[in-house]
């Protein structure tokens, strides 16, 4: 239980350090970057989760809220595990464009995107992983760790596009890294973008 308290730490200095640096980069006039403004869609929430009109918080992100126009053919964001083995808050299990991790020691690791033309909307996490994302102008940093001492599956990790979007091309991975369950570093750890749509 310690280790997994660790790499949830080392995940929240990742995001702070991401964000820290995005804001300085921002400062920099020879390569300004857009703002993302607290409340539109894909920046951060507004305080007590609050997002403006048309927007929903999911997962500290503001993302359209079609709420408003149900689906019968839409699978749920949420699903309830009855059998009380899990957090009855599991995210529903992700087979679109997802994040795989070549090693199978790893059992947390934190990404930089390079969205250039905006097509991610949001980051789910599906079954056996927790995790958080963080969107600054066309840069998304992901950390993300196992729920248990298990690998990390392919596609634990989705990437939800925008609807009508295909640009994969525009998506690059510039940073990646990943930990063992004590926390120690893996060398040479590969993340890759897997598209199972």
């Amino acid at each position: 239980m310690q280790s997994q308290t660790n790499l949830l730490l080392a995940a929240a200095i990742f995001l702070a350090l991401f964000a820290a640096a995005c804001d300085s980069s921002n400062n920099n006039n020879d390569n300004p970057q857009p703002e993302c403004t607290a409340g539109e869609q894909g920046c951060e929430c507004l305080e007590a989760n609050a997002c403006n009109a048309g927007l929903i918080c999911v997962n500290a992100i503001c993302i359209p809220d079609d709420t408003d126009e149900p689906d019968a053919d839409d699978e749920p964001d949420v699903i309830d595990e009855p059998d009380g083995d899990d957090d009855p808050d599991v995210d529903a299990p992700v087979d679109g464009l997802g994040l795989a991790v070549d090693k199978d020691n790893a059992r947390a690791c934190e990404a930089v995107l390079t969205d250039a033309a905006g097509g991610i909307e949001a980051v789910a996490f599906g079954e056996g992983v927790k995790g958080r994302f963080m969107r600054r102008g066309e840069r998304l940093a992901v950390a993300f760790i196992a729920d248990g001492d298990a690998p990390i599956a392919d596609n634990a990790v989705e990437l939800v596009l925008k609807d009508g979007f295909d640009d994969l091309a525009s998506i690059q991975i510039t940073v990646a890294s990943c930990s063992d369950a004590g926390g120690a570093p893996i060398e040479g750890t590969q993340i890759t973008i897997n598209d199972q749509r």
